[in-house]
């Protein structure tokens, strides 16, 4: 297995992990305050592109970012809300503080 070129790291609720990225967040620079989404293994966490998670529902389409539960009216209502925190993410410095909206 080959070693990563650079090392990363993430820092949930106060507790240090190492991270691996794939995607668009594999060439992303530090920040702070973006939503994340992906699975803990002891002190590695691995992320997905995608800054939300979705839910399974039958109560309609709903997703889970900064660790808070959104219900969206459609895909493409969604696909802006993704598409904003995407953008913000891509932004130079750190992120905004997004609303949670939904």
């Amino acid at each position: 297995m080959e070693t990563p070129e650079e090392e990363r790291f993430v820092t949930v609720d106060d507790r240090r992990y190492r991270a691996f990225t794939y995607g668009r967040r594999a060439e992303m620079l530090t920040k702070d305050r973006i939503s994340l989404a992906g699975i803990a293994i002891d002190d590695a966490l691995a992320f997905t592109p995608d800054p939300v998670r979705r839910l399974e529902s039958a109560e309609g389409l709903i997703v889970e970012a900064f660790g808070e539960q959104m219900h969206f009216t459609d895909e493409d209502e969604l696909d802006r809300y993704i598409a904003l925190l995407v953008e913000n993410e891509s932004a130079s410095g750190p992120a905004d503080i997004l609303p949670v909206t939904g």
